[in-house]
């Protein structure tokens, strides 16, 4: 399992955030199908009830339902009406149960099969049941003859199998949303590990820690002060430097407290002509100088990174005898 981790930093990094991002994706396209079955559901029950509410309200079924022959007036409409809005069934009954209409006339006539006490109490209500073409989302309406009294009901119901069928037909595109996420994401995250791997010079965490681990021990142990400032801000300090400036552990480092020659970035007086080296830091219109100050010099002088990277570790060999990494020194270099 470990060899499938990557080494680097910026690998690990990338197939961190690259996990997140696909844990994201894969919950976000569950919910969003959840949603569009949920969304279909809402929809079906919203068109049953106006299709039987229409129905149940027009007078001419209350006429019908009150001729003595309704089978022969209604079943042509209710299968017009049906498949013009391409639902499963319309069944128009008495108040009993018994159909006068349905999508199969061998049903004509059978008892209903389904709820209906709300609707004869006068009530519109949606209820999802099993009948004769399976599980389906019905509404159930009363009929109202023009003296009030309910002379029948109206059923309305789309089969939960053409609502499934819809759903299905909404994956593709939460698929093709959710894959072009993960593609972007996948870019993404190339282009982050590219710039990490560039930034870390390919290194793993242990080699990062034990570099810094390596040089903050020799910066804070060579016998000579170190300061490093940037944009006008002192962004290190070592040991030495500190002893030498007198200065405290405060941090951040108060520019304050600095000699004038560091606070304003120039390593020599007006009256002195000195070398200075500086190098960008990385961001367009800063500088980043460094200084070596030594207790033996009357004024400590600005000196280049390289160079000043170059004095620590010849200073350290003669007086400590160490042995630096040689791959770490030539990747901090």
């Amino acid at each position: 399992m470990a060899r499938h981790v990557p080494r680097s930093l910026a690998g690990q990094a990338a197939a961190l955030m690259l996990g997140i991002v696909l844990v994201i994706v894969v919950l976000g396209g569950a919910l969003a199908a959840l949603d569009a079955r949920r969304d279909g559901d809402d929809a079906a029950r919203e068109r049953v009830v106006a299709i039987a509410s229409s129905l149940a309200a027009a007078p001419s079924t209350a006429t019908a339902l009150e001729s003595g022959q309704p089978t022969a007036t209604l079943q042509p409409v209710t299968e017009r009406v049906r498949h013009d809005t391409q639902i499963a069934f319309i069944t128009i009954m008495s108040p009993d149960g018994t159909r006068y209409t349905h999508t199969d006339p061998s049903l004509i006539g059978q008892k209903y099969l389904g709820t209906t006490d709300p609707a004869l109490r006068g009530e519109t209500f949606t209820e999802v049941f099993t009948g004769t073409l399976g599980p389906s989302i019905r509404a159930v309406a009363p009929v109202y003859a023009s003296d009030g009294r309910i002379v029948g009901l109206v059923s309305a119901g789309i089969t939960q199998q053409t609502l499934a069928e819809n759903w299905y037909a909404q994956l593709p595109l939460i698929l093709l949303v959710a894959a072009t996420t993960v593609v972007a994401a996948v870019v993404g995250m190339w282009l982050v590990r590219r710039r990490l791997l560039r930034q870390t010079g390919g290194l793993s965490p242990r080699e990062l820690r034990v570099m810094y681990e390596h040089h903050d021990a020799v910066l804070h142990s060579i016998s000579e002060g170190l300061v490093v400032v940037e944009n006008e801000r002192a962004v290190l300090i070592n040991d030495e430097a500190r002893r030498l400036l007198d200065v405290s552990d405060d941090v951040p480092i108060d520019m304050r407290s600095l000699p004038a020659f560091l606070a304003d970035g120039d390593g020599r007086s007006a009256d002195e002509s000195a070398d200075r080296s500086a190098e960008p830091s990385g961001r367009s219109g800063e500088r980043r100088h460094h200084f070596v100050l030594e207790e033996t010099q009357a004024r400590p002088r600005e000196v280049g990174w390289h160079a000043a990277a170059q004095r620590v570790e010849e200073g350290e060999r003669e007086r400590r005898g160490l042995e630096l990494d040689d791959k770490l020194l030539g990747r901090q270099h």
